[in-house]
């Protein structure tokens, strides 16, 4: 495997702000991290258990397949948005001083 594209160490707090953004930069590398050595099959859940933080393998400890330790890092990771927060913005929503109708909408 091609050390110039070695992951970082993944230790990212679910609750920060920017958890989602680093969760999905920090996966993509890594995917990328596996894909440069097909030849030899690494176990990829090891390999993912290798990358992350104790307090991160905390919450894949129990899995026994790589997709479902990855898929239960992405809904930690990676929230849906607050639909009806986004709704209740667009309502209060008003138009600027100087702002034309084709700005506006």
């Amino acid at each position: 495997m091609d050390p110039q594209l070695r992951p970082r160490f993944f230790d990212t707090d679910p609750n920060s702000a920017d958890a989602a953004k680093r969760w999905n930069h920090w996966f993509r590398t890594f995917e990328t991290y596996l894909k440069t050595d097909e030849s030899s099959k690494p176990d990829k859940l090891e390999t993912l258990i290798h990358f992350v933080d104790p307090l991160v393998y905390d919450h894949i400890a129990d899995h026994t397949d790589y997709e479902s330790a990855v898929d239960t890092l992405r809904k930690l990771y990676v929230r849906p948005k607050n639909v009806i927060y986004a709704r209740y913005l667009l309502q209060i929503y008003k138009q600027e001083n100087g702002q034309d109708n084709d700005q506006f909408v």
